[in-house]
């Protein structure tokens, strides 16, 4: 009993969790239309004068609780003006809190038999559902109203920020306790240090109460944008943007910048703007978003969008991208300006224009490749997952080299081709010169004929 009246004090054992501290009356996520014109965050000035709930006063989370609120992430009860910092986190206010930070799209209702349509956080779980966040178990039910255990806090928090499963070395007296779905998400988080248990304890299937949880949040994840406007801060973290309309000047981000499926078919914009994680781009539209002039992307740009429509990405500066993953999209993807390395590692059409790319990769099965004449590559390769893949190029190609079976149909210049697979059609334009690995079938041309004017290498 003394440890587990202890465990209610602690914050080294908590799981990654926020929270809306709204319960059954509680508000709902904030419209876009309520933020109709531009704003500027609050400088850290500013913020200290933002009073948020009467009953956190002197409470040893009020620092934190009070940073949430104005990032318009957390919210109180509207019929009592509270936060209800100790009380237990459900499930309805777990999905609402992840859906504040997401802004996952609504796919389709999804009919829970124990979430009444008419029940403020309805339309929530039907969001959370359509993303694979929350599955429900075998008899259509959530439970919203139960408290959100440790362990399955860990499950579902995994899902939201897209941390990998691990396994781990787990040091806890209670580690037998975890059950075996969510031992690689207690891993993960035990291995970058989000759990540390108390008392040699960890406790996977008690409650945790709101204060505790958002002070966990706090140290995940750095900063939430959720309010249109301008972003000008420093911050030490990941950077989540929700917003619509955000533009982000002058700062550095020491963790990952993560655009959010909230950002819809919104326009973002980086200026002066230093990201020494990665890039995540998660929702965007074909306004695109926009990297300016004195960015420094120091990892990878990660284009994963959910939600439909054309995600368009557009460098404006002097400077080349380093490096551009395509991941996922829906249903296409514009790359404009100039890049470093660009890989394309799955099915959904990509379009190159405008621009230039030094290295230029192709790993999907199926892949639909298109560069247009105002763009230049200097290498291509088609790798060996990219069976069936379809190039169409009517810019300029230095050198192409193909591991897979594919159709590359060229309306512009390919200076080299080599094939290294067999399988491979040149349609339109052949290439300057064209060589082939021996052992393997002689690419053809579009009308289906062998092309003979080819060099035969051994390696």
């Amino acid at each position: 009993m003394k440890r587990l009246a202890a465990l209610t004090l602690s914050l080294t054992l908590l799981l990654g969790l926020a929270i809306p501290a709204s319960g059954e009356e509680g508000t709902v996520p904030p419209n876009d239309s309520d933020y109709e014109e531009e704003t500027v965050l609050p400088d850290a000035e500013e913020k200290e004068e933002i009073h948020s709930f009467p009953d956190i006063e002197g409470h040893w989370a009020q620092d934190i609780i009070e940073k949430w609120h104005s990032f318009g992430v957390i919210a109180g009860d509207t019929a009592t003006g509270t936060f209800r910092p100790d009380d237990f986190l459900s499930r309805a206010e777990f999905a609402t809190l992840l859906n504040r930070i997401m802004g996952y799209p609504l796919v389709e209702i999804k009919h829970f038999s124990d979430v009444p349509a008419d029940t403020w956080y309805a339309e929530t779980m039907s969001r959370l559902n359509s993303a694979g966040i929350i599955q429900g178990d075998g008899n259509n039910m959530v439970r919203p109203k139960d408290p959100v255990t440790r362990q399955e806090a860990a499950v579902i928090l995994c899902r939201a920020l897209g941390i990998q499963e691990q396994t781990a070395n787990i040091s806890f007296q209670d580690a037998e306790e975890i059950a075996p779905w969510a031992e690689g998400a207690v891993g993960a988080l035990y291995n970058i240090g989000a759990v540390h248990g108390w008392e040699g304890y960890f406790d996977p299937q008690d409650p945790i109460s709101r204060c505790q949880a958002v002070t966990l949040l706090n140290n995940l994840i750095g900063a939430v944008m959720t309010i249109p406007g301008t972003w000008d801060q420093d911050v030490t973290g990941d950077l989540y943007i929700c917003a619509k309309r955000a533009q982000l000047e002058n700062m550095t981000v020491t963790g990952n910048l993560i655009l959010t499926p909230g950002v819809a078919t919104g326009d973002v914009s980086l200026s002066g703007v230093k990201v020494e994680g990665d890039l995540i781009i998660r929702g965007g539209g074909e306004k695109s978003i926009h990297i300016r002039s004195e960015c420094e992307l120091e990892g990878e740009v990660i284009l994963a969008k959910i939600s439909e429509g054309t995600l368009r990405l557009v460098n404006e500066s002097e400077t080349a991208i380093p490096s551009v993953r395509v991941s996922d999209g829906n249903p296409t993807v514009i790359l404009e300006g100039n890049m470093d390395s660009v890989s394309v590692a799955c099915g959904v059409p990509v379009i190159l224009r405008n621009g230039s790319v030094g290295a230029l990769s192709v790993s999907a099965p199926k892949a639909d490749l298109t560069v247009e004449k105002d763009c230049s590559v200097s290498t291509l390769s088609i790798e060996t997952n990219a069976k069936d893949a379809g190039l169409s190029l009517a810019g300029t190609v230095n050198t192409l080299t193909s591991h897979a079976a594919a159709t590359v149909t060229n309306s512009g210049k390919i200076d080299a081709a080599h094939a290294a697979a067999s399988g491979l059609v040149l349609a339109g334009t052949l290439p300057e010169k064209i060589t082939m690995l021996s052992g393997i079938l002689r690419p053809k041309n579009g009308n289906g004929k062998t092309i003979t004017n080819i060099t035969v290498v051994d390696k």
